[in-house]
């Protein structure tokens, strides 16, 4: 007997709780799973809350659910064991990651036995891919099949914090995955000039570890797809064309034995933090060129809040899988679960506004 909808792991994090919340407030029994007791305690009443000290119960945990969402990153630490224990309980895995290699490893690994569990594993039912994923699954709907597709960032007033802060110095330890009829591998990323319209311009950007190059092709039959981030997102008290040599250094550099030393640096340079920053003030543009029948369509998503806008995705996401009428199966990107418009406009509310 199975006596929640939802179980959120990580519900006492920035994002977990504000995920649990929107769950609650649309009307659904959330179990909240996390570490710490006195913010449990805080979140909802003792029969709504589990505390763990790690996952060696997590299949136990999810049995008491129809679907699981994991917002405890690391995501490469926690996605598999996480995801494995859902798949066991027979219950649905969603989860917050904007890793690289933990959504590949879902991808990949995990495709087979959710569809032989009948369930679904959706990484990255978030920020980043769920928001571009959206908007090119929209516009490919329109265009036609893509040949290629261009996800650009520019994001202002971003700390990066916490696990936060940990992923993205992981993610540039490692080689950046790009698509191009496969997977492949990029050492070391490279400049380019992107315009984002106005008011921001033309701005120089970088390559960046963005999931959509393992989301995106999930669904559509594209031969190519590139992320980038502006270079002024990371902070560095850099001009713009010295900060992509200087992130190929730190990557290098994060792959040495100097690593714990680089990691102070870059929290000092940068500003990042290696505890959780309680707040969200960014704001972002997302812009997709989507390339079809050799000509180029622009969309754009603006919106604040990568973190706050994270909560309603999953939510809208988690609580899809609850309806009788899902029959997602596998491992699926966020636009194969929702139709992208109606989620992309459901996320108004949020403030979020798009063109596609």
């Amino acid at each position: 007997m199975r006596s929640h909808d939802i179980a959120v792991f990580g519900a006492t994090g920035y994002t977990g709780r504000r995920i649990a919340a929107a769950l609650t407030a649309g009307g659904h029994t959330v179990l909240h799973v996390g570490r710490d007791r006195a913010k449990l305690a805080a979140a909802a009443p003792p029969e709504h809350t589990v505390a763990i000290t790690g996952l060696d119960n997590a299949e136990e945990i999810c049995a008491r659910v129809t679907t699981v969402v994991n917002a405890a990153g690391s995501f490469v630490h926690t996605c598999e064991p996480v995801a494995r224990a859902a798949l066991a309980a027979g219950a649905h895995y969603v989860d917050i990651s904007g890793e690289q290699r933990a959504v590949r490893f879902l991808f990949d690994e995990l495709h087979e036995p959710a569809l032989r569990a009948g369930r679904a594993v959706v990484p990255s039912a978030a920020f980043y891919a769920a928001l571009a994923d959206l908007l090119v699954a929209a516009m490919a709907a329109r265009t036609g099949r893509p040949e290629a597709v261009e996800i650009a960032y520019h994001l202002t007033g971003w700390t990066p914090s916490g696990a936060a802060r940990d992923n993205v110095l992981r993610g540039l330890g490692q080689p950046i995955l790009q698509y191009d009829g496969t997977l492949v591998e990029v050492a070391d990323p490279r400049a380019q000039v992107t315009d984002f319209g106005e008011p921001i311009g033309r701005r120089t950007t970088i390559t960046y570890p963005a999931p959509e190059v393992l989301t995106i092709p999930r669904h559509l039959d594209v031969e190519r797809v590139r992320t980038v981030m502006t270079a002024s997102t990371f902070g560095a008290p850099l001009p713009a064309r010295l900060v992509a040599p200087a992130v190929r250094a730190l990557g290098r550099a994060l792959r040495s034995p100097a690593a714990p030393l680089v990691r102070r640096a870059f929290t000092a340079v940068t500003g990042a933090s290696a505890t959780r920053i309680d707040d969200d003030p960014t704001t972002f543009r997302i812009t997709a060129g989507v390339t079809a029948g050799g000509r180029t369509t622009r969309g754009v998503i603006d919106a604040r809040g990568i973190f706050d806008i994270t909560a309603p995705i999953a939510a809208r996401i988690a609580a899809a899988t609850l309806d009788p009428g899902f029959t997602g199966t596998g491992a699926l990107a966020p636009a194969q679960i929702l139709p992208p418009r109606d989620l992309l406009d459901d996320l108004a509310t949020h403030g979020l506004t798009y063109q596609a």
